[in-house]
Formats: C-alpha cells, structure tokens, sequence
C-alpha cells in the first residue's frame, strides 16, 4: 500500500490517494519493522552537545504521542471523507483498524524507548 501525494505549491496544499479504498483491504496490513539505531543517536547527541552545548541545554527527547497519531493515520489510510462516512456505514471497521494502529503505536513506543 503507497499514498500518493500531490503537491501544491502556489497554493500550499496537497491532495493524497488513499491507499486503503475498501473495507478488505485491511487484511493486507502488517506492521512495519522498526529499529532504533542507538549508536547513531548516541553520536548525534554528543556531536550537538559539543556544538550547542556551551548555550543550551542538549539532551535526548522524545516524541510527542498526543497529537492525534491513531487518527491521523487512519485519516492518511482511509481519507478523511472515508473516516466520517466510516463512523456510520462501518464502526465495526473503524474499531478494527484503531486497534490495529494502537498495538503498532505501542510496539513503536516501546521499540524507542528499549523496552523491547
């Protein structure tokens, strides 16, 4: 499954394809590999803490989950037209799907933060 974008720029806006069009294609998703590179981060944190470190404070972050993540993915699979008409036609379908992305949310979290 691929979006496909289609940018804007005298206006600054774009238009995707959803890639999820029918209620079977769920069937087709799976989890993404993840890997956190925790010597490559390790570098790249002393390498700005040498550089900014004599003006601000360098430390590692994290990011921010409360932003609608489940929803914005869901409305980047099904497009947001699709979501609204989902909530009727299909609730079954969107309550599948929000697990789904949960449990990825989770793993990602967790693979992040070496708990896994």
């Amino acid at each position: 499954m691929t979006e496909t974008y289609t940018h804007t720029a005298s206006h600054g806006v774009f238009h995707w394809d959803p890639p999820l069009k029918r209620y079977a294609g769920i069937a087709r998703l799976h989890p993404a590999t993840l890997f956190v590179d925790r010597d490559a981060s390790n570098e790249r944190l002393c390498f700005l803490q040498d550089l900014f470190g004599d003006i601000l404070d360098v430390r590692r972050g994290g990011v921010d989950f409360c932003r609608c993540g489940l929803t914005r993915k869901l409305i980047m699979l099904r497009g947001l037209e699709s979501f609204f008409l989902d909530f009727h036609d299909a609730p079954d379908f969107v309550r599948t799907l929000m697990g789904f992305l949960r449990l990825f949310d989770m793993f990602a979290w967790a693979a992040w933060s070496g708990r896994i």
